[in-house]
């Protein structure tokens, strides 16, 4: 949190973002993965790297799916709409992770 005084006023800055707005579920979950493209969303954390490229290695290998897109999203707030959009038109399953 940050703190600033000026002139024997004191301003608290909210460090949280906005709340998200609400998703509608616009598919229903995939049954199978074979032949479908998978969404990787990921917030930059550095263990991400390693725990979705063993994931993939997973997918690929034992439910065949057909391909993966990563998606960034911002480390601390909420990803912009168009970003779920596009995934939810290109991907028919998604993986969202907020590791640390």
């Amino acid at each position: 949190m940050s703190l600033e005084v000026i002139k024997g006023t004191m301003k608290v800055f909210d460090p949280t973002s906005e709340a998200a707005s609400a998703v509608e579920i616009a598919q229903p979950a995939a049954r199978q993965l074979k032949g479908k493209t998978v969404a990787f969303v990921d917030n930059g954390w550095p263990s991400l790297g390693v725990v979705f490229a063993r994931l993939e290695k997973h997918l690929r290998e034992e439910h065949h799916i057909a391909g993966v897109n990563v998606y960034k999203i911002p480390i601390s707030g909420p990803a912009p709409d168009a970003l779920f959009e596009e995934a939810a038109s290109k991907c028919q399953a998604a993986v969202v992770a907020l590791g640390n």
